[in-house]
């Protein structure tokens, strides 16, 4: 009776996460060391109003175990209100640490093409102004470069944890976009990524220009993934804990949502058919479940169909996350792996409608 339901909603979904796993597997990690010539490397910060970061990031980055000789650091402020100039003084006395400003333009890819067109680096790896680095940051990204030359380089980025099951949920969220994101990297079939950490050769920035002069506001990095990935230029996710940046969570319920539907809000200008076609499969099987939630209230014989459904889908996502979690050391975000399921049902379907309404807001400003 439920075939036709599991071939429409269910089948899909587990061969992409099936996929994934395997592309997880797939992609080896480069076991030899950085030759003695280094690559020269740019660091990109776009900043807006990140004073209250900046000291740790930069701290970060003064430290890195990479030669301060071999890299430089660029601070793009898109018109910062707060003591961000203040708080630089004391940094840009190193001679490696630029700061620039936008004076006619606006916007985060606004920041970045200024940047780019700055930057000395034969490779130009890009961060946030919140974010955490570890010390062997820059020297990883820097092995995968001359391992997979020519390639986006894809890094993972988690969220600092915090306590509290809100805190939980969101660390764990981000723990399945890296996972989604590494698998469909590994099978050749990239569709996510984050500029908070990213990099790729001078030259394929230069060559993706157009996503820098578009009219879309945001999407600095799933648009440059796009149009690199729309002329061939492969990618490859940067396996390595030392490589892995640690972002702020949301404080709030507001904040958090309003970031998911703006990155939903994106999703409009999509034309690459494997992220469209990825984002409607987990849609859809998310509104299904929801759907058959409910309609299970009604039918209570129907809660079976809803279960199996549930511990299947749960099957192959754990499968995924266990991997990836384990890897990075992060298992102990399972620990309520299926109570996030059940919410995440919830939350998929309601940002995947939400999302495609309204317009951005970002930092006070709405675009």
């Amino acid at each position: 009776m439920h075939i036709p339901y599991i071939i429409l909603f269910v089948v899909p979904y587990l061969l992409v996460i099936s996929f994934y796993i395997t592309g997880w597997f797939r992609k080896p990690r480069p076991k030899a060391e950085l030759t003695k010539s280094r690559p020269f490397i740019s660091i990109l910060v776009p900043i807006k109003d990140e004073a209250g970061n900046l000291q740790l990031l930069l701290n970060d980055l003064i430290g890195q175990r990479y030669p301060s000789d071999n890299f430089e650091i660029i601070l793009i402020d898109d018109h910062s209100r707060d003591e961000t100039q203040t708080i630089l003084k004391e940094y840009l006395q190193h001679n490696f640490i630029k700061y620039l400003r936008l004076t006619d333009t606006t916007g985060k890819k606004a920041a970045i093409w200024e940047g780019i067109q700055q930057a000395r680096g034969s490779l130009i790896l890009t961060t946030d102004g919140d974010c955490r680095i570890p010390s062997g940051w820059i020297e990883s990204m820097a092995l995968y470069f001359e391992k997979f030359p020519g390639h986006l380089l894809i890094g993972p980025v988690f969220m600092n944890e915090g306590k509290g099951i809100f805190n939980h949920f969101q660390s764990l969220e981000f723990l399945s976009l890296i996972a989604s994101g590494a698998g469909a990297a590994g099978i050749g079939r990239p569709i996510l990524c984050n500029g908070a950490n990213l990099g790729a050769p001078r030259d394929l920035f230069l060559k993706a220009n157009a996503v820098y002069q578009s009219p879309v506001a945001s999407g600095d990095d799933i648009f440059l993934l796009l149009e690199l990935k729309r002329q061939h230029i492969p990618a490859v996710f940067v396996k390595e804990n030392e490589a892995a940046v640690s972002t702020k969570n949301s404080q709030h319920f507001r904040q958090f949502f309003r970031q998911r539907t703006r990155w939903t809000f994106k999703s409009r200008f999509y034309r690459d058919p494997d992220i469209i076609i990825v984002a409607l499969i987990v849609l859809f099987t998310n509104i299904f479940m929801l759907g058959l939630l409910f309609y299970s209230i009604i039918r209570p014989g129907m809660f079976v169909a809803f279960l199996s459904f549930y511990l299947l889908k749960c099957f192959v996502d754990y499968i995924l996350l266990y991997n990836v979690a384990k890897f990075f050391k992060r298992s102990h975000l399972l620990k309520f792996f299926f109570i996030h399921q059940l919410m995440y049902i919830f939350y998929v379907s309601l940002v995947g409608i939400a999302g495609h309404f309204g317009g951005e807001h970002w930092k006070n400003r709405k675009v």
